[in-house]
């Protein structure tokens, strides 16, 4: 089966690198010809993820001379992050940034898929984004959302019907949050369900598989942060000296060299993958290294953002019942307590063998 799948795969983090290779990969397995659309939204053009730093910033003097100092890291980013996806990624052979574009290429595939990450999150989106909600698909043909998020717990009000006649027509919908089922089924639509981000349906095997040999000859406590969080600097300092452990800290930018810890300046994904699955102990506010850290069996601490999107952390950790590894301050150290991946992997195992079944049974029904 040819199947056409568009997803955030341009966008220049770990994450949405992560998941598309995921994604690409469980499909593939399953014996289908998967082609990723090379579709850019207005805000990942490279000249605009070149010149615009973050994706919050206003556009005043400010943020002009902020986005001039990171110049030289978003231009690494680009091509570190670029590298992975020509080795990795089945792309369209058409670039597309716009409807004309897909008027002008239509894309003929047995079935359209659109997920996963954030792709119905609004906020980072800067509104609804139609490809998203597969607008190019060719009438009559299959339908189906892999894991997609909406990235927050409930829609804005005016919001919801865009949503609703969006989202009618496809054949069955996915989310990676339970949260994510809540909306869809509030819309009026009940052909729903939650799964797996697709990069926890990948086994840990498979990640090794494509992981670089780790370089680091200590033990050592990893961090990924992307959020500012008071007092967490003085939190890892004393945990490392009580443990006797090096921090390494991975950054994206030249300013971060300046946080607590060694500074690992945008590792190759494969060596990302690798820092994660070596580490005595990962410390992080993300998702995906949070799933990485549970799906490669690595003791960890995820710090959950109080403000939005932390709803997919807390939802993930429910799923394989480490609640308690979700903290929301740093009264309650998690390091002595180790986790029994036992019980975690048998959850995933059982999680996983379900939710191919399912996404197989959608595509051949």
């Amino acid at each position: 089966m040819k199947i056409s799948l568009i997803t955030l795969h341009c966008v220049n983090n770990y994450g949405s690198v992560l998941q598309t290779y995921a994604t690409q990969k469980v499909l593939s397995d399953m014996g289908n010809d998967v082609e990723i659309v090379d579709y850019y939204r207005p805000d990942l053009t490279l000249s605009h993820k070149l010149f615009s730093c973050f994706l919050y910033e206003q556009h005043n003097l400010k943020g002009l001379l902020k986005n001039l100092v990171f110049l030289p890291s978003n231009i690494s980013m680009q091509k570190m992050f670029g590298d992975f996806r020509k080795k990795y990624f089945n792309l369209s052979p058409n670039k597309y940034l716009n409807d004309t574009d897909f008027a002008k290429h239509p894309i003929d595939a047995d079935a359209y898929i659109v997920g996963s990450d954030q792709v119905w999150n609004s906020v980072l989106n800067h509104g609804l984004i139609r490809p998203y909600y597969l607008s190019f698909a060719k009438q009559g043909k299959k339908k189906i959302a892999y894991s997609s998020s909406f990235g927050v717990d409930r829609l804005k009000d005016d919001e919801k019907q865009s949503n609703k006649d969006l989202l009618s027509s496809f054949d069955y919908i996915t989310t990676r949050e339970l949260s994510g089922v809540d909306i869809v089924k509030d819309l009026g639509i009940y052909n729903v369900s939650q799964i797996l981000d697709p990069t926890l349906l990948l086994s840990k095997e498979k990640w090794l598989d494509i992981a670089e040999p780790c370089q680091e000859k200590e033990p050592y406590i990893l961090i990924y942060q992307l959020h500012h969080h008071d007092g967490l600097d003085d939190y890892i300092s004393n945990l490392a000296k009580k443990q006797g452990l090096k921090v390494i800290r991975i950054c994206y930018r030249y300013d971060e060299f300046r946080k607590f810890g060694h500074c690992v300046y945008l590792p190759r994904v494969e060596q990302l993958l690798s820092y994660i699955s070596h580490a005595n102990y990962v410390i992080t506010d993300s998702f995906h290294v949070t799933a990485f850290s549970v799906n490669l069996n690595t003791q960890f601490e995820s710090l959950v953002p109080a403000k939005q999107f932390g709803g997919r952390i807390s939802s993930l950790l429910t799923l394989v019942n480490l609640q308690d590894r979700g903290v929301h301050d740093y009264t309650h150290c998690q390091y002595d307590r180790k986790i029994d991946f036992t019980k975690v992997n048998d959850i995933l195992d059982k999680k996983r063998k379900e939710d191919i079944s399912l996404i197989k049974q959608k595509l051949n029904s």
